[in-house]
């Protein structure tokens, strides 16, 4: 099934995606170590989203 994806709209949406949930985080108020930990947790799965989500399409 061939679906017509935009890889770079994808890539954009999912960048806003996370600037929300840091945002989000931020209103949070955490202290700057659990801040450090959760925003690696978020980059490690938005990093691994658009790889996957690119790997995929490609393959």
């Amino acid at each position: 099934m061939d679906a017509k994806v935009n890889i770079a709209d994808f890539i954009y949406n999912t960048n806003e995606g996370k600037k929300e949930i840091l945002n989000t985080l931020f209103l949070l108020n955490p202290t700057g170590q659990e801040c450090k930990v959760v925003i690696e947790q978020i980059n490690l799965f938005f990093d691994h989203l658009i790889y996957s989500t690119i790997y995929s399409y490609y393959k």
